[in-house]
This record gives C-alpha cells, structure tokens and sequence, in this order.
C-alpha cells in the first residue's frame, strides 16, 4: 500500500505543478494562501469543470454558464469557499454557483457536488443526475465506485480523487486524458433511474 500512496502523492504534485488542479491564482486572489480542505476542493471542483466537455445540448445557449451545484442546504465553510468561482470562466463560459439545490433543479445543473450527508439519496440523485449530462463530484467513502463520476479521496495527507470512467461515458461526458492521467481510474457501477 505504501507503493500506491507514494504514486497518488506524486501525482497530486504534479497537479499542483502543472496547475491543472489548482494554482492558488485560478480561484482566489493572489495575495489569498489557500488554508483549508474546502477551499482545496473548491479549488479542484472548479477545475474538474474546466477539463470536461459536455453534450452541446446541456448548454440553452453559447453563453450560456456552467452551472456549478451543490445538492442539498449548504452553508458549510465549502459553501463559502465556493463564493471566489463566481464568474471565473471554465470551458470559455462564466461559473455560477449554486447552493440547495434539489433534485427538482437538477436540471440547470453542469456539475453537482453531493455533500456526504445525502448518500441515502445517492442512488436516486446520481440516476437523476447521469440522465442529464451532470458531472457528479462527491466527497463519501466509494462515491465513484457507487456510480458518481468523480470522488474526492484522502491520499497520506494530501486531498486526491478517482474517476469513474463507466458513470462518466453513461453520462454522456468526456473526460480529457490529462485529468484521467492524474486520477485513480475506476469502471465502478453506474446509477441509473
């Protein structure tokens, strides 16, 4: 086990190197040290945004955003360190985020972030979610091997992530090779409704 925490560490550096999962300057301002996990995943999730493309069909518009949601009432420190995406641009279009959102209003959704504390809803968001072109991004234990796209996962100390290649292909989403080459891999199940 030590071989593969030693690879997802490596790996994670050169995410941060690379700056594709995170340079400090590509969500909060410059003189901003980034200090906790959630300004991390903040920071990755708006980066997740910007390596997948879409059906053209998810988007009303050219212009239109890309909508990134979080499932469910959320008013954590994650929802604040949400706020700095506001207006960034992933995939040449403007982030907007969204908190509490439903299953209801799944359907303006990009990218939907599951809290752990609904994973006895996971089944039904993530078949809603995948049958809308949702990038669906979680934080419990196995999320991507239980039908998410992609899972955060603690890797030693540091803040990593597996994507689910099959949930991503039934979502109808392309994941550009680059953000594979820095995941965990994993052809887990697929949630569908």
């Amino acid at each position: 086990m030590p071989d593969l925490r030693r690879l997802f560490g490596t790996l994670l550096g050169l995410v941060l190197v690379a700056g594709i999962a995170f340079p400090s300057t590509a969500v909060y301002p410059s003189d901003h040290t980034v200090h906790s996990e959630a300004e991390l995943r903040a920071a990755l999730l708006y980066n997740f945004a910007k390596f997948v493309d879409w059906p053209d069909k998810v988007f009303e518009a050219p212009d239109a955003p890309v909508n990134l949601c979080v499932y469910g009432a959320e008013t954590s420190a994650f929802a604040t360190a949400l706020r700095p995406l506001e207006g960034k641009l992933a995939r040449g279009r403007a982030v907007v985020v969204r908190t509490g959102v439903g299953r209801e209003g799944l359907r303006d959704c990009q990218v939907l972030f599951v809290p752990g504390r609904r994973e006895r809803w996971l089944p039904e968001i993530l078949g809603a979610a995948h049958a809308l072109h949702i990038l669906t991004v979680g934080e419990t234990e196995g999320f991507a091997d239980s039908g998410g796209i992609i899972g955060f996962v603690a890797v030693g100390d540091h803040q990593g992530f597996e994507i689910n290649v099959a949930a991503a292909r039934s979502a109808n989403l392309k994941i550009s090779s680059q953000l594979l080459k820095l995941a965990r891999v994993t052809n887990g199940r697929v949630d569908t409704q």
